[in-house]
């Protein structure tokens, strides 16, 4: 059964969905409304009459032109609202896509100010399997998206993680045959990036990998921390932020920190020991 008022998420039976709804109706309910707005600007733009600079059947003949057509600009910002760019990310992290998230990520960051949007011959999210273990320094420019650098802060840890079991797994490699101890490790792994780059990390690699990984959660903890003060402590006390509302919100703001957290949250909580690893950084207090 889908949940009748956001018509995403996805449940078994009606008793799972009640015991959902404390954590779910927060998103549910942006989610809700966003729809409802942008199917109002969408039948509002759909009767306008055509004219000199809005063409007929916009929605057919401005395609890849409506940030040029003034009149679309409500439906587009409406569409913007939505925030579906922002939740991506965390929900493909959910599912264990660790390599569609990073993907994903480093396509936005990286291609947007060089992209024609005009163009619509141009490839379109077209990286694939981007190294997921690389230098973060392109995440840690002026321009931060916080939901997607925290999102890239999660999948770091959750490949720390992992190799930080290996390592722990290896010991037993002098206690039992080389074969128990490659299916321990794997038990002990959750990202597919790590299982599909087993070879390239095992042995003598795997212990230089986690400290570079350490240095990369670092560098972005530091980047969001710099960016917006309030995200870090709110992650680990999340209280009312979880069903907060916020209309407008700036960057830096708690408004931005309440939304992000939001989108983000379950991602978190669905990834055993991350949190732990960010209360290791966090000061004890919460926005």
């Amino acid at each position: 059964m889908r949940c009748a008022r956001c018509k995403l998420v996805r449940y078994c039976n009606r008793e799972h969905q009640v015991a959902d709804w404390a954590t779910h109706r927060g998103i549910c309910n942006r989610i809700a409304e966003s729809k409802r707005l942008v199917d109002k600007e969408e039948t509002e733009l759909r009767e306008k009459p055509a004219d000199l600079a809005l063409p007929e059947d916009v929605f057919t003949n401005g395609v890849g032109h409506f940030w040029g057509i003034l009149d679309t600009r409500d439906y587009m910002r409406a569409r913007d609202n939505m925030g579906v760019r922002d939740m991506v990310p965390s929900l493909m992290l959910r599912l264990d896509k660790d390599q569609e998230c990073y993907d994903f990520v480093k396509w936005w960051k990286t291609e947007p100010p060089r992209y024609d949007w005009a163009d619509l011959e141009q490839p379109y999210m077209n990286i694939k399997d981007a190294g997921a273990f690389e230098l973060v320094d392109y995440m840690c420019t002026t321009y931060i998206d916080l939901s997607h650098t925290v999102s890239i802060t999660l999948l770091k840890i959750k490949l720390l993680l992992d190799l930080m079991s290996m390592a722990g797994s290896a010991l037993l490699g002098h206690q039992f045959p080389v074969e128990i101890v490659r299916k321990i490790q794997e038990a002990g792994v959750r990202s597919p990036i790590v299982l599909k780059n087993w070879a390239a990390l095992e042995g003598d690699a795997l212990l230089p990998k986690i400290n570079e990984l350490i240095g990369q959660v670092n560098a972005l903890y530091q980047h969001v921390d710099k960016n917006n003060e309030h995200f870090w402590p709110a992650l680990m006390e999340p209280g009312r932020h979880l069903t907060a509302r916020p209309e407008y919100m700036s960057d830096g703001s708690v408004e931005e920190m309440q939304n992000v957290l939001q989108q983000t949250y379950d991602a978190w909580l669905e990834t055993p020991g991350a949190l732990d690893m960010i209360k290791a950084r966090v000061p004890l207090q919460a926005t």
